[in-house]
């Protein structure tokens, strides 16, 4: 294994993490406007 395939590896992790975080950031974006929305009305 080569330093650049341990690299691509790594990048890959970290996208995936990226969406991962993306995600919940969405989800919990999603939930606290719904919660918002439940107390104006």
């Amino acid at each position: 294994m080569n330093d650049k395939t341990i690299l691509e590896e790594i990048i890959k992790i970290n996208e995936i993490d990226v969406l991962a975080l993306l995600c919940q950031l969405r989800i919990i974006a999603v939930a606290s406007l719904a919660g918002f929305v439940c107390i104006i009305f």
